[in-house]
């Protein structure tokens, strides 16, 4: 499908690779990267479906779904070779990794099962094979069920990581790891397998789960609340306090109190072990593209929490790491998207408009049209949700934001099913991420004050410099783990957007070493430096009361600035392709009128470039303007 010469069994599923080639596959796979997808489209029945592609990534991703598939008790299913291979589930030891375990038990790893059927085989991955098996007793077969089953065409090839062994006489066949313990001479794919059994901690507790719901129950009761007000009342409130046995302040309180047991949970449950993964990230291999998969799996996981990954992000702002991609870059981009406004109406629009102002009438759950077109044109494999998945960026703090919140579910399915969502989906939750706003609750609500302000009479629209920096900060933070990928970000002009915009379309490729993200990060808590404050800025502006628009002041202001943007070249390229901004939907039209949004457009393109920033009422017109700038295809 993508290439004009086929000649291996990953350019056309079901054929086999001609002997001369031995287990290689083809040129043109290998530079394309289609050798990480393995049988991607030799799915009967499950199209889109894939099993996990034969190397650390693969394993990664099996040990993080074991992990989440047995909370409380953790089980793996071993192969335990002898004179009848057998599989036997073995209880893994809470709050360690599987490296110590199968090391103790000179034990192989299953990896999943391929059972004969008529036309193929039915691949059970090791999560089915481990649920059909209590620890200590074997599996038995013939209790599998083929609706849980992925239809394969072929048999996948052994390798020098993974082996395809006969099961019985039966006709199937079992896939287990081969990792090799005692060889000092370990090629990078072997020393990836064993960073990836280093890296999953088998703790996952349902405690954890409850704790999450019971914090999020309690923020919507506090949501419900800000509803029932005005915004002048909440502005007072949340400046001045009340003493109101069930006013914002007390209940904020109590969330606070639940958020911090549920951080002490969290902290005790984490999924990725902190100091094996600073190993990984030190480690060459962490550059190639077998570790640039393990990297997204580890963030994209949906049962890696949002928490973890931000502590995983602070650990390495601390310790001054940044991987260094190696050249010739992996061809990949990235789509970070706002989320209330930008992939779904805010839906609180026509009480206090805290989350977004957009009445365009989509139902709760559902998300904007053609969003998910957009989204699939823009990556390099849209069908590869491992890899090619959206990244959000919320106002929530870290505790709240879900990565299984229904309406980012959606999305991330559409995206990688082209839109047509089937019913074999069923209800397994795809891979996604999102970059959290505010630390904690509390200042959760001093994000609020800002919003409210600007929702007053008489007040700028829009112009919240502290949450464009906010997001700035959690993309530089993002950057430091992929520093490979070319971005993209879409928001909207409700809510700091622009402010985000400005800084993000200014950042070169040359910014991504350690040192130089740190002294990015420490000139935005300044407000001070390169990067012009957004602040001292918007405060030449002020509140207008005039029909003049803060921004188109401001941007001709630094049309005219002797410092002109950052100028890129073949040396200096820049890390975003392009920023887009999806006008706002009121009551009574637009919340910036198509006069004011289009001076704004002509004033961006001309600091930015041409081809860099776009202003769109709708997804549809979104598409049209990026095809005439050749973005679409163009990945």
């Amino acid at each position: 499908k993508h290439l004009s010469r086929v000649c291996c069994s990953f350019c056309i599923p079901g054929r086999q690779r001609p002997a001369s080639m031995g287990a290689a596959s083809c040129k043109g796979c290998r530079s394309s990267g289609r050798e990480q997808e393995l049988i991607t489209e030799d799915v009967l029945g499950h199209p889109g479906t894939a099993i996990p592609p034969p190397d650390g990534s693969g394993l990664l991703e099996q040990l993080l779904d074991l992990r989440a598939a047995f909370p409380d008790s953790s089980i793996a299913p071993i192969l335990q070779n002898g004179q009848m291979p057998t599989i036997a589930c073995k209880q893994v030891t809470k709050g360690s990794t599987l490296q110590d375990c199968l090391r103790a038990e000179k034990a192989v790893l299953v990896s999943g099962f391929m059972k004969r059927v008529s036309n193929g085989w039915d691949y059970y991955s090791s999560v089915e094979v481990a649920f059909l098996a209590k620890a200590g007793q074997s599996f038995d077969s013939t209790l599998l069920e083929t609706s849980r089953a992925i239809r394969m065409s072929r048999l996948p090839d052994a390798n020098d990581l993974w082996k395809v062994s006969p099961w019985n006489s039966t006709g199937d066949f079992v896939l287990s790891w081969n990792i090799e313990w005692a060889n000092a001479k370990q090629n990078e794919g072997q020393r990836l397998l064993q960073l990836a059994l280093s890296l999953v901690v088998f703790n996952a507790s349902t405690k954890f789960v409850k704790l999450q719901a019971a914090l999020e129950g309690a923020m919507q009761q506090l949501e419900e609340t800000f509803a029932k007000s005005s915004p002048p009342s909440l502005v007072r409130e949340l400046t001045e306090g009340s003493d109101a046995t069930d006013g914002i302040m007390k209940q904020t309180a109590m969330l606070t109190k639940s958020e911090k047991g549920l951080i002490q949970e969290e902290k005790n449950t984490m999924p990725v072990h902190g100091l094996n993964f600073e190993k990984f990230l030190r480690d060459p291999a962490v550059s190639s593209m077998v570790g640039f998969r393990m990297r997204l799996i580890v963030v994209g996981h949906p049962s890696v929490p949002t928490f973890e990954v931000m502590r995983l992000f602070k650990n390495m702002q601390e310790s001054q790491l940044a991987v260094a991609g190696r050249l010739p870059l992996i061809k990949h981009r990235t789509v970070l998207s706002d989320i209330d406004d930008t992939v779904h109406p805010a839906h609180d629009a026509t009480t206090i408009a805290i989350s977004g102002q957009d009445t365009t009438p989509v139902a709760h759950g559902e998300i904007y049209p053609a969003i998910e077109k957009v989204h699939r044109a823009l990556v390099r494999y849209p069908a590869d949700n491992r890899a090619c998945y959206p990244v959000f960026l919320s106002a929530r703090p870290a505790t709240l934001a879900q990565k299984s919140k229904p309406e980012l579910q959606r999305l991330a399915k559409k995206i990688a099913t082209d839109g047509q969502l089937r019913q074999a989906e069923g209800n397994k939750d795809r891979f996604c991420f999102i970059l959290p706003g505010a630390h904690y609750i509390g200042s959760l609500l001093d994000s609020a004050v800002s919003i409210l302000k600007q929702n007053l009479p008489g007040m700028q629209k829009g112009m919240i410099p502290a949450l464009g920096k906010t997001k700035v900060k959690r993309v530089l933070q993002y950057v430091r783990l992929f520093p490979e990928p070319t971005y993209v970000f879409i928001g909207d002009d409700g809510q700091g957007d622009f402010e985000a915009a400005r800084i993000l379309l200014s950042l070169s490729r040359n910014q991504l070493r350690a040192s130089e993200l740190a002294q990015l990060e420490a000139q935005l808590a300044m407000s001070k430096g390169r990067l012009e404050s957004v602040s001292d800025a918007v405060g030449k502006v002020r509140s207008l009361v005039s029909e003049k628009d803060g921004y188109v002041q401001l941007l001709r202001q630094q049309l005219k600035s002797p410092q002109p943007a950052t100028r890129f070249s073949a040396d200096n390229q820049p890390l975003f392709d392009f920023v887009a901004i999806k006008a706002v939907k009121t009551k009574s039209g637009y919340l910036f009128s198509q006069s004011t949004r289009q001076q704004r457009e002509t004033l961006m393109k001309q600091i930015y470039g041409a081809r860099r920033f776009f202003y769109f009422s709708d997804y549809d017109e979104l598409w049209n303007k990026l095809k005439a700038a050749n973005w679409l295809g163009n990945r």
